[in-house]
């Protein structure tokens, strides 16, 4: 939760990399013979991989048509990602007082999530109009 909702700079890096250190590292000699378990499960369950079995429920069993796919979609999204990163990188910069190189990669720790794989906890900070109301676009989307 300290990663949702600390703004200091130095206190997120702390704190990232605390558990980055203690956590991520460490488990490492449990986590490879984990997925060999998980392999040798999934074989014996009439599947060639790991791999092929989580994309199971997207009707797409060869691994690398799956891949193929997804790197199309990545391959159409990316101007827009781009576009988006770079003003949430230029936002951040600013509220941190370019603490990090402004053109390169966003600092993890600065994200509000340990993994850096969501966003909208800097929303606050990152958002282009703050007194403007929020768009609910979920009945268009659907």
């Amino acid at each position: 939760r300290l990663m949702q909702i600390e703004k200091d700079y130095d206190r997120l890096l702390w704190a990232w990399k605390g558990w980055h250190d203690e956590c991520g590292n460490k488990i490492r000699p449990v986590y490879l013979p984990y997925i060999d378990l998980l392999n040798k499960n999934v074989k014996e369950n009439g599947y060639h991989d790991l791999a092929q079995y989580w994309i199971k429920g997207y009707g797409i069993g060869n691994v690398t048509k799956f891949e193929s796919i997804i790197d199309q979609l990545l391959k159409n999204i990316m101007p827009l990602y781009e576009q988006l990163h770079a003003y949430v990188r230029g936002r951040l910069c600013s509220k941190y007082e370019n603490r990090f190189d402004c053109n390169g990669p966003i600092p993890a720790h600065i994200l509000g999530n340990m993994w850096a794989q969501t966003w909208h906890d800097r929303l606050d900070d990152v958002i282009p109009y703050p007194d403007a109301p929020l768009i609910n676009i979920t009945k268009v989307l659907i």
